[in-house]
């Protein structure tokens, strides 16, 4: 079932999937209110469950330090910088951090279900983006896997050669920073002389392999987004619950 859930999410079109996440992030970032962020993180749970992304021990390690760091921050800001109650404290901290929350889990379904080609395509396709700048999404996402691979490949073989040392944290950071530095300027370098040797952007337009369309489907998902997020700020005024606006 999860399986099929899966191929069913990555069937939706790109820019449909970009823009319900950005309109379910910016009702969150908007409105301060507990109703709307439980939807919320239940959805963004829900499609980040059905997507099942692979996630890399250090992105699990980074976000919980993150939620974590910011958590404390917030918190003891709330208490001593402005002298909120111990109580309301927590609960200003524990809304905030969820958002943060809600906005990483958002990222990481869109992230799982679209491949950059796709996007590409959608951007050029369906918003009429110049396919020269809708190619720059596709290369920068296209990096991100070669980047890490790199940062891998240079960590394993300092852990061979002995080279990494806790004690000085600062040389281990710019021993790996140079090279890695050198290795995306020098891919981009070469990425460069290569398109422009095939005339890239010489025409107006270009086809693409697979193109993307908007579907029924599309149309189900951004509907049912936007229905969530109105039944969650409409049981808002139903329950009572301030609908305080986050300037």
């Amino acid at each position: 079932m999860t399986g099929k859930s899966t191929e069913l999410l990555r069937k939706i079109n790109p820019v449909v999937k970009l823009f319900a996440v950005t309109v379910a992030v910016f009702t969150v970032a908007l409105f301060q209110n507990i109703i709307t962020t439980i939807v919320n993180l239940a959805v963004s749970l829900l499609l980040v469950f059905l997507s099942r992304p692979k996630i890399h021990k250090f992105i699990l390690t980074g976000v919980a330090s993150t939620l974590i760091g910011y958590t404390w921050v917030t918190y003891v800001l709330f208490t001593l910088n402005i002298g909120l109650e111990p109580s309301l404290a927590l609960y200003k901290t524990l809304l905030l951090s969820a958002r943060i929350l809600i906005i990483i889990l958002y990222s990481m379904f869109f992230v799982a279900t679209t491949g950059p080609q796709e996007l590409a395509s959608a951007l050029t396709l369906q918003l009429k983006v110049p396919y020269i700048y809708s190619y720059m999404t596709f290369v920068t996402l296209r990096m991100f896997p070669l980047v890490r691979r790199d940062l891998e490949n240079m960590v394993a073989f300092r852990k061979m050669k002995g080279y990494l040392k806790l004690s000085r944290p600062w040389q281990l950071i710019i021993s790996v920073a140079a090279p890695l530095l050198y290795l995306v300027v020098r891919r981009s370098v070469m990425l460069g002389i290569a398109m422009e040797s095939r005339g890239f952007g010489r025409y107006p337009s270009r086809t693409f392999i697979e193109e993307t369309t908007i579907t029924i489907l599309d149309v189900l998902f951004l509907l049912a987004v936007i229905l969530l997020l109105i039944l969650s700020i409409s049981a808002s005024f139903i329950f009572k619950v301030p609908l305080e606006l986050s300037l």
